[in-house]
């Protein structure tokens, strides 16, 4: 008679930076079960993605993946300061609520722009150098989004609606 036992495998998964968050769902795993990592940001940090031997495996905050071997994965967030809206330059977002289109005016260029979830998770970064910038947002489920946008003078943080 022959007894078998199921191989299991270690999921570790670290955060940089260390101080950034917590990551909930690391540990010993069967083989073919499924993982499920989440990284918890702490106050002021932003999911960015996870990576394994510095390549990206995914840009998801929560990572389910099929079990298969030894994984040593590291969430990497990235700090923001502070999620308060300053109001150092004078920006407009309308309409807000929006529904597909989300039109930003500034009195000075944009020069970066990112949104994130309300669960920190980045949806959208981009570069620019113009005063109005359109954001087609009819790819974003609906939910309450902070947008930080940088001009060469500011880091600026708003909140949006989308419905």
């Amino acid at each position: 008679m022959a007894h078998f036992s199921a191989l299991t495998y270690a999921i570790n998964a670290t955060v940089d930076p260390v101080v950034g968050g917590t990551i909930v769902g690391a540990g010993n795993y069967e083989y073919g079960s499924l993982a499920s990592l989440k990284v918890v940001p702490n106050e002021n940090y932003v999911f960015q993605n996870w990576t394994e031997n510095g390549q990206i495996v995914s840009i998801d905050q929560d990572y389910i993946f099929t079990v298969t071997g030894v994984r040593n994965l590291v969430a990497h967030l990235s700090f923001i300061d502070g999620i308060g809206e300053q109001h150092a330059v004078a920006i407009s977002l309308y309409p807000n609520p929006v529904n597909d289109k989300l039109t930003i005016k500034a009195t000075e260029a944009i020069e970066h722009l990112e949104v994130f979830s309300i669960t920190s998770a980045k949806v959208l970064g981009m570069t620019s150098h113009n005063e109005t910038l359109e954001i087609n947002t009819s790819n974003l489920p609906a939910g309450i989004y902070v947008i930080r946008m940088t001009t060469q003078n500011a880091t600026e943080v708003r909140r949006f609606v989308k419905k």
